[in-house]
């Protein structure tokens, strides 16, 4: 790669700011892969925010790029701050950036991109069915939080939630920290099997702790949930039973019989069990 001279981003549109993000992502691409490139930006964007993040991970980026290559991420981490200042114009508004392009080099060019997360208009609607625009000191729990977007869109509504977010996808979890730093969201994102916390965890990242915008990383996973659990409370022994008593006693009320002969017929007349 030829010497890095820094573009002149003053004026420019989103269009023309992609533009320029697009051409600097494909030419890094072109030597390094799109999910690489694309993975590596996330880390070389959070290790601008963060004052501990993984050394291991930044000295494989140090020696994997050059040092002309190294100043392209900054760039493009400057055109990133560039583009949500034109787009985030009131209070209430989000946008999510990662996603977008995740997206966009899923749809065109499918190197190693194989998610789609839920669409902005469809994390609105939820928003507005479920949060309470007016009570403090709620807690969101999205344990398949994908780039974040469903929180982005609940932070929009109420901005005072605590928001606990979890992906099984590294590259997610690393989306996720990111739009929160941005958004002023407070809470936890971390990279683990939301079904089996603890098994397959990979980091965590504390977002806007104390002030904005920063990130915190804590590699050890015990220290990682010692630390939501202090911030989201733990239901107490006498509480966690009282629940399991409840469902215990809703799941004998359940006549069993009528529903296996419901099944059965379902499996007869169409050959196997159909949800519609």
């Amino acid at each position: 790669m030829k010497e890095f001279t820094p573009s002149n981003l003053n004026g420019l549109n989103f269009p023309e700011l992609e533009r320029i993000f697009t051409n600097h992502f494909d030419n890094l691409a072109f030597k390094h892969s799109y999910y690489n490139v694309f993975d590596h930006y996330l880390d070389t964007v959070i290790n601008g925010f963060c004052f501990n993040y993984d050394q291991n991970i930044m000295e494989h980026i140090r020696k994997r790029y050059s040092q002309t290559e190294r100043y392209v991420f900054g760039e493009m981490l400057f055109i990133w701050v560039k583009i949500m200042d034109i787009k985030i114009s009131v209070g209430n508004d989000f946008f999510d950036w990662f996603g977008y392009y995740y997206e966009k080099n899923a749809m065109s060019k499918q190197h190693g991109f194989a998610q789609y997360f839920t669409p902005e208009e469809i994390c609105k609607m939820m928003v507005m069915l479920l949060i309470d625009k007016g009570t403090d000191n709620q807690k969101i729990y999205e344990p398949t939080c994908g780039s974040g977007r469903l929180n982005l869109a609940s932070h929009a509504v109420n901005n005072k939630m605590y928001h606990v977010a979890n992906d099984l996808d590294y590259t997610c979890a690393k989306m996720s920290a990111l739009n929160f730093m941005v958004h002023g969201i407070k809470g936890v994102v971390t990279c683990d099997d939301g079904l089996l916390p603890k098994s397959k965890f990979k980091g965590a990242f504390v977002i806007n702790e104390r002030f904005a915008p920063s990130i915190r990383f804590i590699s050890d996973v015990n220290e990682a949930y010692f630390y939501i659990n202090t911030q989201v409370g733990v239901p107490a022994v006498e509480e966690t039973e009282q629940v399991t008593e409840q469902v215990t006693q809703q799941d004998s009320e359940i006549n069993t019989e009528f529903l296996t002969e419901q099944y059965q017929r379902k499996a007869d007349r169409k050959g196997q069990l159909t949800l519609f």
